[in-house]
């Protein structure tokens, strides 16, 4: 058995730290001391028991004359296991004698003092401060100490604890949220003694993402990824419980468009080719990795043009860049062709004669030195034709003036080289 060295005491306020309290209105009993730094926890008022109502371990029946009755506190009305003292409220009522309502912790020896007087007929009410039984059982023991029946009433309006009830901070994982769209979630909190204030203690959200203090995720992210961050939640009496989370921003596919892109020729405007992208959110920037030739560029529309003033093959990654930092990209390579020059570089031919064989060799350079040639514009003369190594040749059957172009093609790079011609035959 342990000494009763404390009893009721008066009671103030909410929260509360306590190292002594002096006695209450409800009898005449030494000082409350709870235990060091123990910290008071409000409730919600809360009945533990009403011996008005039928019989059961919380009710009925009324009380009787000299009775002492047994009442399990902690574990009830949100007191844990752990609590040392209780507020209280009790009320005596039906009283059918005068007498003395006493009410200590079940596990001490029963004081003379702790007590609330009463008259026949009369209800009496107190508020205060009890200690609880420290062997486990949380329970407090009530002596009626008159010659008649009577009826308690026992309400409880917090609890003295050394520790914080475990908090847990709600839901377990957040829903992931495409890039563009507004976050929206309620984080919230149990187990502790509310209200709670919500913060992150580590890690950082998304941009434009914000925590309330009220457990709201809201805003929209400027940018796409994997944010880890950690939630804490703070109670009423400064008892904390955290959890961590990861929000995915989830990119969308940004395709980019031409994946093949034609060639251009040295000192000859290229283009222009537009790149256009689909699925990008918001406004769209474009930028480029690799080597373009001289005098070649990309412009913040992603328009390639511009006049190359070096010939070669280059590869690029152009990169279509969103509002939400996501991207999509798409590989070309760009081949600029060296100047091939058709030869003869007069364009009027040799004269011929209708009904004479003509026979005219066309060359190129500039190139790797292997060409094909074609006739790419404008009409020869019947029966005359072009050769692929180059030589125009045939008896023409009609006499006349005839415009065509010979293109010569590079069989290593298919860079080309054209040249517009005049035959006059006689």
């Amino acid at each position: 058995m342990r000494e009763l060295g404390r009893a009721y005491v008066s009671f103030f306020g909410k929260k509360l730290l306590v190292a002594a309290a002096a006695a209450c209105a409800l009898g005449a009993g030494p000082a409350f001391s709870a235990s060091p730094a123990s910290t008071y926890f409000s409730v919600t008022p809360c009945r533990i028991f009403d011996t008005r109502l039928p019989a059961g371990p919380l009710g009925g029946p009324p009380m009787g004359p000299g009775e002492l009755r047994l009442f399990t506190i902690a574990g009830n009305c949100g007191v844990p296991l752990t609590a040392s003292a209780v507020s209280a409220s009790l009320i005596v009522t039906d009283a059918n004698a005068s007498g003395l309502l006493r009410v200590f912790p079940s596990d001490v020896a029963e004081p003379t003092t702790n007590t609330i007087s009463f008259s026949a007929g009369q209800t009496r009410a107190g508020n205060g401060l009890l200690l609880l039984a420290t062997d486990g059982s949380g329970a407090l023991a009530f002596h009626n100490l008159s010659l008649g029946a009577i009826n308690v009433v026992f309400d409880v309006t917090g609890f003295f604890d050394t520790a914080c009830a475990p908090i847990t901070v709600d839901p377990p994982s957040l829903a992931s949220v495409p890039d563009g769209t507004p976050v929206n979630a309620t984080l919230t909190a149990s187990g502790g003694n509310g209200p709670y204030s919500f913060a992150v203690t580590s890690g950082a959200l998304p941009g434009n993402v914000n925590l309330s203090p009220a457990g709201v995720l809201s805003g929209t992210a400027t940018a796409g990824g994997s944010f880890n961050f950690t939630v804490t939640a703070t109670d009423f009496n400064g008892c904390t419980g955290s959890r961590a989370y990861t929000l995915l921003i989830v990119c969308p596919t940004i395709t980019v468009t031409p994946t093949t892109i034609p060639p251009g020729s040295v000192g000859v405007p290229y283009g222009p080719v537009t790149f256009t992208q689909t699925g990008a959110v918001g406004a769209v920037t474009w930028s480029f990795t690799g080597t373009l030739p001289t005098g070649v560029g990309l412009d913040a529309a992603g328009i390639l043009s511009g006049t190359p003033t070096q010939a070669g093959t280059f590869p690029i990654t152009v990169k279509a860049t969103d509002a939400g930092g996501c991207f999509g990209t798409v590989d070309v390579v760009l081949s600029t062709c060296p100047t091939i020059t058709v030869n003869p570089t007069n364009g009027t031919l040799p004269v011929g004669t209708q009904g004479s064989p003509y026979s005219q060799t066309f060359t190129a350079s500039g190139g790797s030195g292997t060409y094909t040639f074609a006739i790419t514009a404008g009409t020869l003369p019947a029966p005359m034709n072009l050769s692929s190594g180059g030589v125009l040749s045939g008896t023409p059957a009609v006499a006349g003036d005839f415009g065509f172009t010979v293109t010569a093609t590079d069989t290593v790079t298919n860079c080309k080289g054209s040249r517009a011609y005049t035959l006059h035959l006689a």
